[in-house]
């Protein structure tokens, strides 16, 4: 949460739009974290970036930080919505 605020603060300052959103089950249970945390972070990065590309607006992804699962499902759905 201190990241993504201060994250936010830093790009707010830099002229960009930013939302914080915390992903349900993204947490150190590998069983939710597996099977239900992934899957909402998959969704929610597909939802915004939709969403963003119908208002005309251009879309990136900076997948780093995290869990490595993380990072590797947010590359893929970046890859797989261009």
């Amino acid at each position: 949460e201190l990241c993504a605020r201060v994250l936010g603060t830093h790009f707010h300052l830099k002229g960009f739009k930013s939302e914080a959103r915390a992903i349900a089950f993204l947490d150190y249970s590998e069983t939710r974290f597996k099977n239900r945390g992934l899957r909402s972070l998959v969704a929610a990065l597909c939802d915004l970036t939709i969403r963003a590309r119908d208002e005309g607006k251009s879309v990136a992804i900076n997948a780093t930080g995290g869990f490595k699962g993380e990072i590797s499902y947010a590359t893929v759905v970046a890859l797989l919505l261009d």
